[in-house]
């Protein structure tokens, strides 16, 4: 969805069915608000119900978001802000339950993490100096950042407590266990042969 002239986003959170929205080159927006979640008079619990994906791409003029509330976007998964030079913070995603991948791309003003929630698997941040300053282990943000599985700056993978806590494939005793058990196989085959 593009539109250079509008000032302010569409109210889009009340489509039921919505899974993916990429919003570009809306230039002359500032910020995002409550508003963006829709302005019915019909009160509903939940905003923007199924979506997935959401991407906020060359807004060369938005500073913030703010009026992210509970129980908004509950199936987010991937969470994108690229090329919005102006840019300064996201609200709290703590309460984004589902999200597993956020990435943050030439954002060069933003000066600090939101809330994360313990969903979170990837971070990725590129050019974005003032936030790779703070999430820099042992930095202002780096609590944020050490729980996160994966993370990634400027193309640099970063060693954090959280990947650790990914699953691996079973070690090597277990591989032994099926190695012993393939080779009595073949000498309990190779005795009835002789």
């Amino acid at each position: 969805m593009k539109c250079p002239s509008c000032e302010i986003l569409p109210a889009l959170g009340e489509l039921q069915t919505l899974k993916t929205l990429v919003i570009e080159e809306f230039s002359s927006v500032t910020a995002v608000d409550r508003c963006f979640c829709g302005t019915s008079s019909v009160t509903t619990d939940v905003y923007f119900p199924s979506l997935e994906s959401l991407t906020f791409k060359k807004l060369v003029k938005l500073q913030n978001w703010t009026g992210l509330e509970v129980n908004d976007m509950p199936r987010l998964r991937i969470l994108k802000i690229e090329n919005c030079p102006e840019f300064i913070n996201l609200p709290s995603l703590k309460n984004l339950t589902s999200l597993v991948e956020l990435k943050i791309e030439r954002c060069p003003t933003m000066i600090s993490l939101p809330e994360l929630p313990p969903s979170l698997e990837s971070l990725k941040i590129r050019e974005s100096n003032l936030l790779k300053d703070r999430c820099a282990i042992e930095c202002e943000d780096w609590k944020k950042v050490d729980c996160i599985p994966y993370v990634e700056i400027d193309d640099t993978r970063i060693p954090t407590s959280g990947a650790n806590n990914v699953p691996t494939l079973p070690t090597r005793p277990h591989q032994n266990i099926v190695y012993q058990l393939f080779l009595d196989v073949i000498d309990d085959h190779l005795g009835s042969v002789v």
